[in-house]
């Protein structure tokens, strides 16, 4: 919600200040702590809609500028309750709820995105329910593809007996595109920008692919070295650890 002030700025006074259509009388540190309950709220509320994107907060009354931060930590406990309630959904039904709210269809009928495209993966970080699809999903969004080449440069530099760097673009580097990657990288973001002694479960629906067995270990000791259990459609099992498979 946008925030202006219309009054004075310096002292430590009272002064108008506008959020949305509506002005408050704010102190400086009122001011100071609304932005910060805003930002928070606003991040936690776009957690959630990239699992559930047509969720929204209780809307909130207000005539006060306390009032008006209370609303804003409001929306951001509405956020932490619908999160936790995504994570107690199984896993295959996580991956169904998601497909299908990102899901559309076109004029003739067929799906946008058809379910034997791309990759969706899903993980129950603490009570915090985290999904990550594949670059080529409609989901995706520019901050994973940023987070992706992030990470893509880390690794060439940090793995070069894994990586390559002669086709940055190439196998298996294609791996921090995928879903698998894509999970880790929002788990570790939602975490504080690690998953030091972290120990999760990676459930997909899809078969996981060379790439992905090369680089996912050394993503993960990049991201805090979790021990992180990916299981596949089928069941199958498997374990990542100190930069190997089969801790």
């Amino acid at each position: 919600m946008p925030v202006s002030r219309t009054g004075p700025s310096g002292g430590r006074g009272p002064s108008s200040v506008r959020i949305g259509g509506r002005t408050l009388e704010s102190t400086p540190a009122q001011a100071a702590r609304y932005a910060l309950a805003e930002a928070r709220a606003r991040d936690w509320v776009a957690r959630v809609r990239e699992i559930d994107p047509r969720w929204s907060p209780r809307p909130n009354i207000y005539e006060t500028m306390e009032g008006a931060i209370r609303a804003r930590q409001a929306e951001a406990s509405d956020a932490q309750t619908r999160l936790a309630e995504l994570a107690r959904l199984a896993p295959r039904q996580l991956i169904e709820n998601y497909r299908h709210a990102h899901n559309s269809r076109d004029l003739l009928g067929y799906e946008t995105w058809p379910r034997n495209q791309n990759t969706v993966a899903v993980a129950r970080i603490g009570r915090i329910a985290v999904v990550g699809p594949s670059s080529g999903a409609p989901p995706y969004t520019a901050r994973d593809r940023i987070a992706a080449q992030r990470a893509v440069d880390t690794l060439v530099i940090r793995h070069p007996d894994v990586m390559n760097r002669v086709n940055i673009g190439g196998r298996p580097n294609d791996a921090l595109y995928h879903a698998e990657a894509t999970v880790l990288l929002r788990a570790s973001r939602i975490n504080g920008g690690s998953l030091a002694g972290q120990r999760f479960e990676v459930h997909t629906d899809r078969p996981m692919c060379r790439s992905c067995e090369a680089v996912l270990p050394r993503l993960g000791l990049e991201l805090g070295n979790p021990a992180v259990t990916f299981v596949g459609p089928n069941g199958a099992r498997r374990t990542m650890h100190n930069g190997f498979w089969g801790w």
